[in-house]
């Protein structure tokens, strides 16, 4: 079973608790780090999410990833919120925050620079455009390493 099959089913044995709860998954992946497998569920919710949250639905996930067993390899759970600097992957995630302050990380340097930060104007046909001190900038996806809610003090 590859990852995006596993992800793909871990979105469907979630389907029924969110159903009848307010938490929504933010993301999902699996990722080697030095020797260790990583499953990450990063969770949501309007007023934000409490340890308890957490608990709840990394229990909910394990059992049921116990009974099928479809990671062949040894792996760490983890449950999280997606924090305030979370990443912006999917449409959904970008339309949700046009008009925050984010900051965009490039591959490549563009004008002297790899990571810009500004005001999501919008996102449309995978190009995200900000609005950096007046200035716009249209970046495709595939130029963009990361998208993260900026954090402002």
């Amino acid at each position: 079973m590859t990852n995006k099959d596993i992800i793909s089913k871990i979105y469907d044995i979630l389907e029924p608790v969110l159903n009848v709860s307010e938490i929504k998954i933010w993301d999902i992946e699996m990722v080697k780090e030095g020797k260790n497998l990583y499953l990450r569920v990063y969770i949501d919710k309007d007023n934000g999410v409490s340890i308890d949250d957490c608990e709840y639905i990394s229990k909910y996930i394990s059992n049921y990833l116990d009974e099928i067993d479809p990671i062949e390899d040894p792996y760490i759970l983890e449950v999280s919120s997606p924090g305030i600097n979370r990443l912006l992957k999917k449409e959904s995630d970008f339309l949700l925050y046009i008009g925050s302050e984010v900051d965009v990380k490039l591959y490549k340097m563009l004008d002297g620079s790899k990571l810009y930060t500004g005001i999501l104007e919008k996102y449309e046909n995978e190009t995200v455009t900000i609005n950096c001190n007046n200035k716009i900038y249209s970046f495709t996806k595939k130029d963009i390493a990361s998208v993260r809610i900026a954090i402002t003090f």
